[in-house]
């Protein structure tokens, strides 16, 4: 008696947490939502080539590491963290590797021919929107905008698979 009393404790010292982070509301979508970008991605793009590596999903965690190069030189880094908060997907970047005001993803579409996300804060300036969107199983498209400030700079990351 005492062991199995010990032993339901132990169960709920470990699940508790578990029990905690659920939720009856389901989140906008799932971390696994955002499979479509794992993968190292390549192509050219700010005066330079630009590569992107997403690791897989994994628990309520998608991580990126990006890289500018020019002249086989590396000038330029960015990490991106997307998770859940809030019952909600929020992508984190860190260019340079500083924290920047973070995402909050707004509408997605999980097709296997076109799955796209779409994040934004119309809080922030350029940009306020980031579009990632799986063109076809080897293109990967990054669109960065600012349809909140009015502003019709957009940007364009059109990269293409080298590895998965």
């Amino acid at each position: 008696m005492r062991t199995s009393c010990l032993t339901l404790a132990l169960m709920l010292v470990v699940a508790a947490p578990l029990i905690a982070d659920t939720d009856s509301r389901k989140p906008k979508a799932s971390i696994t939502t955002l499979s479509f970008l794992t993968g190292s991605w390549e192509g050219k793009a700010w005066g330079g080539t630009y590569r992107a590596h997403y690791t897989p999903p994994s628990g309520k965690t998608l991580l990126s590491f990006s890289q500018l190069y020019k002249k086989n030189k590396a000038v330029y880094h960015e990490f991106e963290r997307f998770t859940i908060r809030n019952n909600t997907v929020i992508l984190t970047p860190y260019p340079q590797g500083r924290p920047a005001k973070s995402f909050t993803l707004v509408a997605y579409t999980n097709t296997k021919k076109t799955p796209r996300a779409v994040f934004e804060n119309p809080k922030k300036d350029f940009p306020t929107r980031i579009v990632y969107e799986r063109t076809s199983k080897t293109q990967l498209t990054i669109t960065l905008s600012d349809p909140h400030n009015k502003s019709k700079k957009v940007q364009v990351f059109n990269l293409n698979l080298k590895l998965k």
